[in-house]
Formats: C-alpha cells, structure tokens, sequence
C-alpha cells in the first residue's frame, strides 16, 4: 500500500511542536549522561544535541506488497550519490523474502519492481522474511553492487535459529543506471544474479567479545531480550563494509564490524578477520543504521533491546570518526509518529559548512513515514 498524499511544512511543524514536550523530557534525562560517555574521557563535554523537527515530509507513491513489507521497511540505500535530481536506489523491509528498486525524487519515493532475495523454503523451513535490516552501495572497480543484510539473529518471535536471517546479499547493477543488468529477478526463486553468502555468522562467531551472544546453527541462540546478536546497520566506505549492531552493547559501547566488501564474495571468505570497532552512544544504546558521510560516519541511535519496562528513549544521531570509540550527539529526532521508531537513514546532502540531509525512515508505520531531517554538522 502506498503512503498518503504529502504533507505539507506547516502541518510538520504542528505536529513537532506536539512532541516537543514529550521529546525535551527525553533529552534533559537520557542525555545527561549520554554526553559524557559519548564524548569520552577527555576534554568538556559537547553542548547537548539539538531538538530537530522534520524539515518535511514526503510522499510515497506506488504500493507495497502487503504491510509485511509496508509497515517494517528498515533500511534504504541509492546508487546515485548524494545532491542528485533523482537517484535509483535499493528499498528493504524486514518483514519479506525480497528488496525492491525504488527511485528517490525531490519529494517522494517511486516503489519500482521487486527484487527476490530468498526462496519460500530454506533448509526445510518456510521463510517468511530474511529479516533484512540494512543495505548499502558499493562500486567495486567499474561494477556497482547492492549489499543487504539480514539480522543474523534469533527471532523475537518464535526464537530460535532460523537459516533465513543469516544471509548476505548482494545484487550487481549498472553503476549508472542503479538496474540490475536482468530482468527475471522477481520470480517465486531468486535470479541467479542475486547472490547470497552465509559466512558472516561463522565470522560473527569467532569474534571473542560477540561471541557469547551470537546465534548458531548448532549452539545457543541468545534472543534480543537477552542482547543477542542483531545486525542493523550498513554502511560502506572505501570498499569496505561496516555492519553497526543494534544489540550486544557494552559499557555503553556498541560494536561495529569493519569487513572488505569483496572478500565477502570472494572463496577465502572464512578466513577473514573482522575489526571490531565500538562507539560510544551511552547506556541501551544501540546502532539501528550507520551512513558514511565526508571524515567518518553519522550513527542512528536507539534502544539497544526491544523491551525496557517503564523507560522510553529518544532516535538520536551521532558523529562517529570510524576510528576511537568517542562520538559526537549531534540530534535529537522528533517524529510525527510518536509510536514509529526510527530504523533507516540515507544522506540527501553533505556539503561543508551546511547541515545534513537526511532521510529517515520509520518502523511501525505505513510507508516508512519518510521524512528530512536537517541534522547540524559536529
């Protein structure tokens, strides 16, 4: 189902001023001790992060497939860089077994055809999804890629390993048009073109400090309740790949895996080590998308696991070097949908000396609720 029709800037700024209350209380008890631990050891801390209401609202047009995917879309990625007119780009949902091209106008998103990533059975089982939480584009020599990730986690669900969640896509196109180079790629099976690869749960395993909270094919399989694995986040820089995780978190630190994106596809791929880099966003929280943008990363930040009785926490974006572990809260979102949370982030302009432009999209509600955020830069 497609969205409803666009919003206009007044009615955005009625319903920011609804949750500004609400959304300031979050800031003056979450981010007291955010900040410093954020920050890190050294130096004063960094002012508080801005309020920031959505600079507008836009449209979604086409339809979803059904509200499996409609109400769960989770990350989005384009092969057109930032500042362009119209970009191709990649839409997933974690509620279905495919992605689906999309085209990124001034104001709407344009769902195209559907992209199948997984079969309806695998190993045996009947896959409803592969809980695909990020996506990222990637120009390896003169060839362009669409990288998408599932969780690699248990089920909220029914818990439980299920093989479905532990895939690694990746889907050539034209590094101009953003199109695959085929056009059967949205049959009941996957195109041949779309390629999958299972080795990131072996190289999540073997890492020391995940390793006690990752789900495995023949050994324990922690939930998210628990802080069990869960991959959330894409991002790409400089051919490599960097899954940001939403949950285990520790000491107020989550943990980023830096992995090349070749190598991934590549038959020594077992063999690879993966660096392990943490930032600090403060106590429960965790990574829900990562971007690259010019001397690091913008993080989106939330709560690290799905349950925290008594206790709300705000979306808040990041400055992240890539390097140490210190960030910089840059942003507090304020949403119009108070009960969405937001799960995907794609950068519309990074240009010095302006602020950020960003596209967040919302979990929970219709459409994404995609909106622009004009994030002020560290």
């Amino acid at each position: 189902m497609a969205s409803g029709p666009a919003v206009s800037s007044s009615a955005v700024r009625r319903s920011a001023r609804r949750l500004s209350a609400v959304a300031a209380g979050l800031v003056l008890t979450v981010c007291g001790g955010l900040l410093a631990l954020a920050h890190g050891p050294e130096g004063a801390p960094p002012a508080p992060p801005a309020l920031v209401a959505p600079a507008r609202l836009l449209e979604v047009q086409g339809r979803f497939s059904g509200k499996d995917e409609a109400k769960d879309l989770s990350a989005m990625a384009c092969a057109a860089p930032p500042g362009a007119a119209l970009r191709a780009c990649l839409l997933v949902s974690d509620g279905v077994r495919h992605a689906r091209l999309a085209t990124l106008a001034p104001d709407a998103i344009v769902l195209g055809r559907t992209i199948t990533l997984a079969p309806k059975d695998a190993d045996g089982v009947r896959a409803k999804e592969v809980d695909a939480e990020g996506a990222a584009f990637v120009r390896l020599g003169g060839q362009g890629f669409y990288y998408v990730t599932g969780s690699h986690g248990a089920s909220r669900g029914s818990g439980g390993y299920q093989a479905a969640r532990f895939g690694l896509f990746r889907i050539a196109v034209d590094s101009q048009t953003g199109l695959p180079a085929v056009a059967d790629f949205d049959g009941s099976r996957p195109s041949p073109e779309v390629q999958r690869t299972g080795v990131l749960e072996a190289l999540i395993a073997a890492v020391p400090e995940l390793a006690p909270k990752a789900c495995v094919r023949a050994g324990p399989c922690a939930g998210l309740e628990a802080g069990g694995v869960n991959v959330e986040g894409l991002a790409a820089k400089d051919g490599d790949l960097y899954f940001g995780l939403r949950a285990p978190t520790a000491d107020g630190r989550a943990f980023v895996l830096r992995l090349p994106a070749q190598g991934l596809f590549e038959p020594a791929a077992a063999a690879l080590k993966p660096a392990l880099l943490k930032a600090r966003l403060g106590p429960a929280f965790g990574i829900r998308d990562l971007v690259a943008v010019e001397g690091g990363f913008l993080i989106l930040a939330g709560l690290d696991v799905s349950e925290r009785p008594g206790l709300t926490y705000p979306s808040l974006i990041h400055f992240w070097d890539g390097a140490g572990e210190a960030t910089r809260p840059l942003a507090v979102l304020a949403s119009a949908h108070p009960a969405a949370k937001a799960e995907g982030l794609l950068v519309l302009a990074d240009t010095a000396g302006e602020d950020y432009r960003l596209l967040v999209l919302f979990d929970g509600v219709d459409g994404g609720a995609p909106a622009e955020y004009r994030v002020p830069r560290p």
